[in-house]
C-alpha cells in the first residue's frame, strides 16, 4: 500500500493509495469501482490466470473477500453505507448470475424469468435495492431492479426500447441506464415513480446517449456523443450540461456525481492516455492526476466511483518495478492542504505533554491550547478545525467562541468556511480585539449566499484562526478555546 504525499494547487490536493490484494501479486492487479462515505472501496483482484474475484478494502487500504459459493470468478460493481454490495459471478460456464450481499451474507439473484443467460447487478442503494440487466441468448437485454428476492422489469415501463440497461440507484430508488431505440440510438434514461424518462441530448445529429451514475437528487451523469467524441454531461432539473473536455483531450465521460453535484469523469482521445479529472460547479474541471502529485509510474488511470467527502477510486496501470506494469485499484483522497505544518493538534479535555503554560487545567471540554515558545517574535496562528451538523439551512451563520489568552493582549480572529466546490476554505470575517486571561465570548459571522459551505446533510466545516498583533511579549502566550456553537440565523 503507498501513501504519496499531497501535493497542492492553490489549496487542493490529493493523497494517493493502492488498493491491492498481496495474495494475486506480482502479476496479478487489482480494480476499485465504488466506494461508500464510510471509506470502503469495493471491486475485485485479478490473479495471475486472469480471473478475478471480489475485494473490499477498508479506509486503511487492506482488504477482505466476500464470503461466496464455489464459482468460476466474479466482480463487484457497487457498494452500500452499511458495506453491503453488489456485482456479478460466474457459478458454471453456461450462466452469469447477479449477487448481492445482505448484511454481509451472500445472495445470488439468479435470472430474470425468461432471461436465462445472464444477469449483472450494477447498483445497490442503502434499502438493499439493486439495479441492473438481463441479458438473453440474443444480446436482448432489459433492465431491472431487485429486492427481497423480487425482480422488477423496468423495461415493461416503456416498450418503445429493443434494449435497456440499468447502471444505478440512489435511495429513493431512482434509476440511471440507457435504452436502444430504432433506428438504434442509445439514449439516457431515469427510471423514476413507475415512469422511464429520456434524458435530453447535447445538440447533435446523433445520438447515442449513456447515464452511468445517480445522486441523490436524481442528477445523472454519463455521456454524450457528438460526432467528434464523447462528453461528459450532467443531467439535472431537465437539462443537458455539457462538462467539457481539458486541453489536450478529445473526449470526457462523466463516471460518477455525488450528492454535492461533484463529477469523477474520464478524459482521454488525442493519443493521450486515459486520466481522471473533477469538475465543480464554480470551478469546473480538476486534474486529479496533478493534485495527486502527478502520479509517477501510474499511467491510463480512470476513475469509477466516488463518495461524498470526495474520495475517488478506480484502476490504472501502475509501474511496481521498473520495466514491469500490471493493472491496480487505487484511491484519491482530497486533504486540506491549507493548514500549516507543525499546528498543534486538536485537544480534548487534557494538555499537551510538557505544556507548561499559565494556563489553569482544562475542565475537560477545551477544544485546544496552543503554546508559543518565542517571545517577541510572530508567532503562528492558533488554528482550530469545526464541523458541526446545521438543523435548517441558514441564510446567516454566526460561529460563537469561548476563548481566553495566558496573557492578555491584542489578537485577531478569523473565520474561513470549507468550500465543497471550490475544495479549499474561504475567509469569510475578520474581526480584532482584546483577548483576556478570562473566558469571553468571541463571534464571528457569514452572511449572504452560503450554499456552498452546507452540505446534503446540513454538514459544514470551518476553520477559526487566533493570531497575536505583532510580536508576543511573553513565550507563555497561548489561547484556549472552550466552546463553538454555530448559530443558523434565518434570512431577516
Amino acid at each position: 500500500m503507498g501513501l504519496g504525499s499531497p501535493v497542492a494547487h492553490g489549496s487542493i490536493a490529493f493523497t494517493l493509495t493502492e488498493l491491492r490484494y498481496e495474495h494475486s501479486l506480482p502479476s496479478g492487479g487489482s480494480d476499485a469501482k465504488a466506494i461508500n462515505d464510510r471509506g470502503y472501496a469495493a471491486g475485485e483482484a485479478t490473479f495471475p490466470s486472469g480471473l478475478q474475484f471480489p475485494r473490499i478494502w477498508r479506509p486503511d487500504g487492506t482488504s477482505y473477500g466476500v464470503d461466496m459459493p464455489p464459482m468460476r470468478e466474479g466482480t463487484i460493481a457497487a457498494i452500500n453505507g452499511h458495506g453491503d454490495v453488489c456485482g456479478t459471478f460466474d457459478p458454471s460456464d453456461d450462466e452469469i448470475h447477479a449477487f448481492c450481499t445482505q448484511s454481509g451474507t451472500f445472495v445470488d439473484m439468479g435470472l430474470l424469468e425468461g432471461f436465462y443467460q445472464s444477469s449483472a447487478a450494477t447498483g445497490l442503494n442503502d434499502s438493499g435495492t439493486v439495479c441492473g440487466w438481463a441479458r438473453d441468448a440474443w444480446a436482448v437485454s432489459h433492465a431491472f431492479t431487485w429486492k427481497d428476492n423480487v425482480f422488477l422489469d423496468l423495461h415493461a415501463w416503456d416498450d418503445q426500447y429493443s434494449t435497456t440497461n440499468a447502471y444505478s440507484i440512489n435511495n429513493d430508488g431512482a434509476v440511471a441506464g440507457t435504452g436502444r431505440a430504432l433506428p438504434y440510438y442509445d439514449y439516457a434514461l431515469l427510471w423514476t415513480a413507475g415512469e422511464a424518462i429520456r434524458l435530453p441530448s447535447l445538440p447533435t445529429d446523433f445520438v447515442m446517449d449513456m447515464a452511468l451514475g445517480i445522486n441523490r437528487d436524481s442528477w445523472a451523469t454519463g455521456e454524450s456523443w457528438i460526432g467528434s467524441g464523447s462528453r461528459a454531461v450532467l443531467w439535472r432539473g431537465g437539462e443537458a450540461i455539457s462538462l467539457g473536455v481539458p486541453a489536450g483531450y478529445s473526449s470526457t465521460t462523466g463516471w460518477d456525481v455525488n450528492d454535492l453535484g461533484q463529477v469523477a469523469l474520464l478524459a482521454g482521445g488525442n493519443g493521450k492516455y486515459d486520466s481522471p479529472f473533477l469538475w465543480c460547479e464554480r470551478k469546473g474541471l480538476y486534474d486529479l492526476r496533478a493534485l495527486a502529485g502527478g502520479m509517477p509510474g501510474w499511467s491510463q488511470v480512470r476513475p469509477f466511483g466516488m463518495n461524498n467527502k470526495g474520495q475517488v477510486v478506480g484502476q490504472g496501470i501502475f509501474e511496481y518495478q521498473p520495466g514491469k506494469t500490471r493493472w491496480t485499484a487505487f484511491k484519491l483522497t482530497p486533504v486540506d492542504a491549507t493548514v500549516a505544518p507543525g499546528t498543534a493538534t486538536v485537544l480534548l479535555g487534557k494538555k499537551a505533554a510538557g505544556d507548561a503554560s499559565s494556563l489553569a487545567a482544562l475542565d475537560g471540554d477545551a477544544l485546544k491550547v496552543c503554546r508559543f515558545l518565542v517571545p517577541n517574535q510572530d508567532a503562528a496562528p492558533v488554528t482550530v478545525q469545526l464541523d458541526g451538523t446545521l438543523p435548517s439551512f441558514p441564510m446567516n451563520l454566526w460561529l460563537s467562541v469561548t476563548a481566553r489568552s495566558a496573557n492578555a493582549g491584542a489578537y485577531t480572529l478569523r473565520l474561513d468556511f470549507w468550500d465543497r466546490d471550490a475544495l479549499a476554505y474561504d475567509p469569510r470575517d475578520l474581526s480584532t480585539g482584546t483577548l483576556g486571561t478570562g473566558f469571553a465570548l468571541q463571534e464571528c459571522v457569514a452572511k449572504g449566499d452560503l450554499a456552498r459551505y452546507v452540505g446534503p446533510f446540513g454538514e459544514v466545516r470551518s476553520r477559526v484562526r487566533v493570531s497575536t498583533v505583532g510580536p508576543a511579549a511573553s513565550a507563555g502566550w497561548c489561547a484556549e478555546f472552550d466552546q463553538a456553537v454555530w448559530h443558523a440565523v434565518p434570512e431577516e
